[in-house]
């Protein structure tokens, strides 16, 4: 049946190859994503993706919905969040919290600055942190108008998905 694994947060590129290295070795997913909506503004989508695609709407400021997702995260086997850490901690999904519902969970947090410090909520756009690593600018003889060049290739997403795959 394999591992139990759920992710949570907005759907980066670096969520995406996570979530598509554990598909690729036949694990169990399940995607829990912030879905902006007039009338459920902080309403998360779940999608079951074994063995059928599933779609729950949860919004984790409900009691009901909420316990819903207690008890997902109580029988996973790792969980893993890319959002900004203030998003975590604003709805409740910090590590302290899964500790609290599950003591064997694997949590894995992606985020683009980290989860301290003065960026560690600024969002983690793919160029940004390329930038950031003076990637843009040792490539910047790539093209002759000037300033960076930017890279087609997500460099930092796929060291961030795959640096928390083999951490898991």
């Amino acid at each position: 049946m394999g591992t139990r694994r759920i992710r949570c947060g907005n759907e980066g590129m670096a969520g995406h190859r996570n979530r598509r290295q554990w598909l690729m070795i036949g694990e169990r997913i399940a995607t829990l994503g912030q879905r902006s909506h007039p009338r459920r503004h902080s309403a998360l989508v779940l999608t079951a993706l074994v063995p059928r695609c599933n779609v729950i709407v949860l919004d984790v400021h409900d009691g009901a919905d909420r316990s819903r997702l207690d008890a997902l995260v109580g029988g996973a086997d790792v969980l893993v969040t890319t959002m900004r850490p203030s998003t975590a901690t604003r709805l409740g999904l910090t590590a302290e919290w899964s500790a609290g519902h599950n003591p064997r969970l694997v949590h894995a947090s992606i985020t683009g600055w980290g989860p301290s410090g003065p960026w560690a909520d600024l969002k983690g756009y793919e160029a940004l942190v390329m930038a950031k690593l003076g990637y843009l600018h040792c490539k910047s003889r790539l093209s002759t108008r000037p300033g960076p060049s930017y890279i087609s290739v997500p460099y930092a997403s796929w060291g961030a998905a795959h640096t928390a795959l083999h951490g898991i």
